[in-house]
């Protein structure tokens, strides 16, 4: 069964561990004004805020599994969100995230591909345009988004591997088929079909 999201920010703050947000401006998160009010790019994971639907289960069970990149993608999904004012964290912000992981397998295909954080970035702006006004405290997740990290953990786990990485994050993405995600895909001139083919791959 996919494992699913249901705890608060306590949780999730706790299960992502501090100081994995890396020195290099590639890998480390953008700088956003303070003017969007109390969502703002956490330094280090400790600092992420996360919405979530708050029940029993714990989310740590499922971060505890993630790699220190793939954790690192969840942080910059949120900076990204910030960055752009908007009040959501969607497949879209995910998809921007990854494009910033130098030196993962992920972000060599996407920039064989042509699909570079500066492009996508564009492309989300020219969809989703930049929020205004102050933003919440806790980005809640998209359903999109929230079933990319919940697939990611399942075929990890149906795949027998010890974490969840960023190809696992990259396959689900391209396998959830989110509106917002494919449109910029395809909006760059990029085949979904054969990036769905590369992530299957790299996911072995």
């Amino acid at each position: 069964m996919v494992t699913t999201f249901n705890a608060g920010i306590t949780g999730l703050v706790k299960a992502l561990h501090p100081g994995l947000v890396g020195d290099s401006p590639n890998r480390g998160t953008p700088t956003t004004s303070t003017s969007t009010g109390a969502c703002r790019p956490p330094e280090t994971a400790d600092r992420l805020v996360l919405g979530f639907p708050s029940s029993s289960c714990h989310p740590g069970r499922m971060f505890e599994r993630f790699s220190d990149d793939a954790r690192r993608t969840v942080v910059l999904a949120q900076a990204e969100s910030c960055r752009l004012a908007h009040r959501h964290i969607g497949a879209e912000h995910l998809l921007l995230a990854l494009t910033r992981q130098d030196g993962t397998r992920v972000a060599g295909a996407l920039l064989t591909a042509g699909i570079t954080h500066a492009r996508v970035g564009a492309e989300v702006e020219r969809w989703e345009g930049r929020g205004q006004g102050p933003l919440p405290g806790h980005l809640p997740f998209t359903a999109a988004a929230k079933a990319i990290l919940e697939k990611a953990t399942f075929t990890a786990s149906q795949r027998r591997h010890s974490v969840v990485t960023p190809e696992h994050l990259f396959l689900a993405l391209l396998r959830e088929s989110d509106e917002a995600a494919t449109q910029v895909i395809s909006g760059l001139g990029a085949d979904p079909a054969a990036l769905l083919a590369e992530a299957t791959a790299l996911v072995g």
